[in-house]
């Protein structure tokens, strides 16, 4: 027990002298062990770090080396020529060219192309042996042009194109953005991009469905006059392409006419504009086989209601009424359907017109009841005596024939032993009607066509 207790007391004084000891030692510089520091001497003296400033950016070269940009160089001047020389030129042109839709609504027109410019910068350096050498080992022409780096279209000048009468433009993408850059050893940049413009076109509709539209893609800059710079086209898109099959128009590619390579804002001056004509023919077979056919072919079926009795009302007034009903409902569905115009377009014209040769033969025939109803009321003033059977047979045959069973007959007449219906006196009137509206009807399909076809 008494050991027990010495051991203890044997540990503490050994604890206390080693924890006294360990200050002394620190203080008179052994190496033996180990110096503490305090934690506050860890932080940093932001006030001890002098400034730093950024070295000025030095050439930046492709890959390879055969074109360089310069250190001074700065993307946002434009290589404008020096006075007295051409203005500068940059050239456009869209290829890989598709339409995807014309709109008759929206006036607009939404197409897919690999958008190309084209320009001269004098302030890039070319390696010139270089290029060569790369192109003899390839065996390529050394005027071709060379791929460069992406990288290169950040610390380039790009063109300030403005597309006129733009809705739209997006750049088109799969993994990463569809662009290009090459340059060439003249110093000339080409830049594609493959997009999807959507660009708005002026329409007339006064000739639906056979109009012809003439549309603009008229490309300029946005802040350099015809002065300084120039627009000029590189490359036509090329028709037909794979989606006029589905379009309502034969699409036919031109160059800009004289007076459309500028245009003139309110007060900045007189722009150069490049691009192409889009001339747009309506396909007319669809609307042909749609609505004009079948219009012509109610008119003419009408044309038999000319050869039916007067007296059977029902049939010859069920004809007449069904097909005035169905190019009623004709021409709703063309106003409808049909693109705005200042009034009436071409088809509403036309279907108009048919129209109105069934309501002519409507009208005939109500001038022929209304004949048949004035006959019948005379012929019962001339009744005499109060004779109920002669009042009521008038009414009963407008057209004075026998009555057999319940029935009037139509008249008769008897010529060498054979029976013959009588002239009935409204059977004139019908072949006049049905002599005239075919004259008619041509000479209107005439003049229809010369006014808006030709």
């Amino acid at each position: 027990m008494f050991g027990a207790h010495m051991t203890s007391f044997l540990i503490d004084i050994f604890l206390l002298l080693v924890f006294h000891l360990l200050p002394l030692l620190h203080l008179c510089g052994s190496d033996s062990l180990p110096s503490y520091s305090s934690p506050r001497s860890t932080l940093t003296d932001f006030s001890s770090i002098a400034p730093q400033t950024s070295a000025p950016k030095g050439r930046f070269c492709s890959i390879e080396g055969m074109f360089c940009i310069p250190g001074n160089y700065s993307k946002f001047n434009p290589p404008l020529n020096p006075p007295g020389e051409p203005p500068a030129e940059v050239q456009i042109g869209l290829d890989n060219f598709e339409i995807l839709k014309i709109d008759d609504r929206d006036f607009t027109i939404e197409i897919n192309a690999y958008f190309i410019v084209k320009w001269r910068d004098k302030r890039l350096e070319v390696d010139t042996q270089a290029i060569e050498s790369h192109f003899d080992a390839l065996g390529h022409d050394s005027t071709d042009w060379v791929p460069v780096e992406l990288e290169l279209v950040e610390r380039l000048w790009i063109p300030d194109a403005e597309i006129l009468r733009l809705k739209g433009f997006s750049g088109l993408s799969v993994l990463n953005k569809l662009q290009g850059l090459w340059m060439s050893k003249e110093r000339e940049v080409l830049y594609v991009i493959a997009t999807r413009i959507r660009f708005m076109c002026p329409m007339n509709f006064n000739k639906f469905p056979m109009d012809t539209q003439t549309c603009k893609f008229q490309v300029g800059s946005f802040n350099y006059d015809n002065t300084k710079m120039v627009y000029r086209t590189y490359y036509l898109p090329l028709m037909p392409n794979s989606t006029e099959s589905i379009l309502d128009y034969e699409v036919e590619i031109a160059n800009l006419r004289e007076e459309d390579t500028f245009y003139l804002p309110a007060e900045t001056g007189n722009y150069s504009v490049a691009g192409f004509e889009m001339v747009l023919n309506r396909k007319v077979a669809h609307y042909m086989i749609t609505y004009y056919l079948p219009s012509s072919l109610f008119v003419v079926v009408s044309w038999a209601s000319f050869l039916i009795p007067s007296d059977d009302i029902q049939g010859r007034m069920a004809l007449l009424v069904t097909l005035f009903l169905v190019l009623v409902n004709i021409f709703n569905a063309i106003t409808t359907n049909s693109p705005k115009a200042d009034g009436l377009n071409a088809l509403q014209a036309w279907v108009i017109a048919c129209i109105f040769f069934i309501f002519g033969a409507l009208f005939e025939y109500s001038v022929i009841l209304l004949r048949m109803k004035i006959k019948t009321i005379r012929q019962i003033r001339k009744c005499m005596n109060g004779n109920l059977a002669a009042y009521l047979a008038p009414l009963a045959n407008p057209l004075g024939g026998p009555i057999s069973n319940g029935v009037a007959n139509r008249p008769q007449q008897n010529q060498g032993g054979t029976q013959f219906p009588a002239f009935d006196p409204t059977s004139k009137v019908d072949l006049v009607f049905l002599c005239c509206f075919p004259c008619l009807f041509l000479i209107f399909s005439i003049v229809y066509v010369i006014a808006f076809y030709f």
